[in-house]
């Protein structure tokens, strides 16, 4: 893709793989301004690709809107921000759903520990058995 190449919604959502609907509720929730023809048409730019893919990837994390929200806010003021602290430390005033985000590291964490014991587990039993 060039750099200076724009895409219209319809080319951005085949690009991506994900249905026109998205990339408005992406535009809606604030994680994207996109910019406008003269038609009225929106235009893609490489920029707003790359985020769109930043995005759907951090949503494929199972990272609300929210938190991503805020993770974008965030790298806009401070590039070198700690995103993982950032998108896993909701604000005081945010909703439970987005609380739930901080609990997607703590699962993942119990999951590796509870692996972890199975393993150790599956050893003694052989040993013992």
């Amino acid at each position: 893709m060039g750099k200076k190449q724009l895409r219209l919604r319809k080319e951005a959502s085949q690009l991506l793989g994900v249905p026109i609907d998205t990339l408005r509720n992406r535009e809606l929730n604030g994680l994207l301004k996109v910019k406008r023809k003269n038609n009225g048409y929106r235009i893609y730019t490489v920029e707003d690709i790359v985020r769109l893919k930043i995005i759907r990837s951090l949503r494929c994390a199972n990272y609300s809107l929210e938190a991503i929200l805020r993770m974008l806010n965030e790298l806009s003021v401070n590039p070198k921000a700690n995103l993982k602290k950032v998108l896993n430390t909701p604000k005081s005033d945010t909703d439970i759903i987005s609380a739930c985000d901080k609990l997607i590291v703590s699962l993942d964490a119990a999951g590796k520990n509870a692996e972890k014991i199975m393993s150790i587990l599956f050893e003694m039993k052989s040993k013992f058995s």
